[in-house]
């Protein structure tokens, strides 16, 4: 296959997504891409009518966003792909690296225990129901939510040892000029060139987790540029997530005409 006119980086970049795209394809799975966003599906969870896993990476501050993943409910199957061979996959198809992320995020996505835990640090703290929260090492918050899913599924994309924990929210838009707010989780790691102490990470409880002060940047905490520039990057994506979905919705409704046809 040939790419005229274009960079040899570029050419890599296309030939390794191809070649991604075929190990998707066989195992079985189809995946959907627009924008920064994938969107994956398995004929083996609910007859590929809605997403398996929906992730998009953002190249530019080494962040990626988990908004769906849903593996652990898709059926055992000689082609299953874990969570981790998927992410990995779609990695390579942005030359992002697992192991060069600054940060991974994960929407609470039909977990209606984590969204109460998450509002009962808020009020414990007595702040708002949309208001950031730092989780400290060590605290009961910090057990709680190293008990989670979310956490789990972090220490299967990544090896990435030193975090920062915080609970934020999202407003999106929804049909007309409605919004609806998501939870997440948001694992901050520490740069290659910083330094952790770390006591317990191979468990589930990490009792001790030391951080080197992080350089500032134009006055600013380091993270804090970061999430900043991960916000703009991810309001831009926000159409990718709408024209995805609506997609998605095409899909069931498709799948439920078609079984009216063959019904009647």
């Amino acid at each position: 296959m040939k790419f005229p006119c274009l960079s040899s980086a570029t050419r890599a970049l296309l030939l390794s997504g191809l070649a991604q795209a075929g190990v998707f394809e066989q195992h079985g799975y189809e995946v959907e891409n627009i924008g920064h966003t994938h969107a994956v599906f398995s004929p083996q969870y609910l007859k590929s009518f809605v997403f398996l896993d929906l992730i998009s990476f953002y190249p530019e501050t080494k962040i990626a966003a988990i908004y769906i993943a849903k593996n652990d409910q898709e059926q055992i199957h000689e082609n299953k792909l874990s969570l981790s061979e998927i992410f990995v996959s779609l990695c390579q198809i942005h030359d992002f690296g697992s192991d060069d992320m600054r940060g991974l995020v994960f929407d609470i996505y039909e977990v209606l225990e984590v969204n109460r835990v998450i509002d009962r640090i808020r009020s414990s703290r007595d702040l708002g129901p949309k208001e950031e929260v730092e989780v400290i090492p060590g605290s009961s918050e910090w057990d709680i939510i190293l008990d989670t899913e979310y956490y789990t599924r972090m220490l299967q994309v990544t090896n990435k040892q030193g975090i920062k924990i915080l609970l934020m929210s999202q407003d999106r838009p929804d049909w007309g000029d409605s919004t609806y707010s998501v939870d997440r989780i948001y694992f901050s790691f520490l740069a290659s060139t910083d330094k952790a102490s770390v006591t317990g990470m191979e468990g589930v409880h990490a009792e001790t987790l030391a951080f080197e002060t992080r350089p500032e940047v134009d006055g600013e905490d380091e993270e804090t540029v970061l999430k900043a520039k991960f916000a703009e990057e991810e309001e831009k994506e926000i159409r990718s997530l709408a024209t995805i979905s609506n997609y998605a919705s095409g899909r069931r409704l498709a799948a439920s005409d078609m079984a009216e046809t063959l019904a009647s």
